[in-house]
């Protein structure tokens, strides 16, 4: 079988913006491809690298971690954003938490700790509230395991 008959694998999260190019309803014109979206975080970040898939919908901290450590393959970027805005919009805090400045010393839950949001959110918090990532504890969910940041 050619190249051209094969279908592009492309590893993507299972979420609202994705269905119609899961379920076919919004298709790719002049190339077939898959779209797979029963696939884990991890494999999605990795899978490129190992050949699974043909690409993903990885982040620009994803990209930066590889190509620091010498990993990946070459890549092409699509300029395709699934999300209309960015999540880093949104810093949620408990109402009686008090003010950003009082978060030294104090937990900061993030879903991973280098997601584009988690490292919009070190820099904000540095850069307009004086507050370095060395003092609070940034916790990674849905594991909940704490995580001092050392870099």
């Amino acid at each position: 079988m050619s190249l051209e008959q094969q279908p592009i694998r492309i590893a993507i999260g299972d979420n609202l913006w994705t269905r119609a190019l899961v379920d076919g309803s919004v298709r790719v014109d002049g190339f077939a491809v898959e779209f797979h979206s029963k696939v884990t975080l991890p494999d999605r970040l990795h899978g490129v690298r190992e050949g699974k898939w043909h690409g993903s919908d990885g982040t620009l901290t994803d990209y930066l971690l590889e190509k620091a450590g010498g990993l990946g393959v070459p890549k092409v970027a699509l300029p395709i954003f699934m999300l209309g805005g960015f999540r880093q919009r949104t810093l949620l805090m408990r109402r009686d938490g008090g003010a950003v400045e009082n978060l030294k010393g104090r937990r900061v839950l993030m879903p991973r700790v280098l997601t584009p949001g988690a490292v919009y959110v070190r820099g904000l918090l540095a850069d307009e509230f004086g507050i370095s990532h060395y003092a609070f504890l940034m916790c990674s969910a849905p594991f909940i395991s704490a995580v001092r940041i050392l870099s």
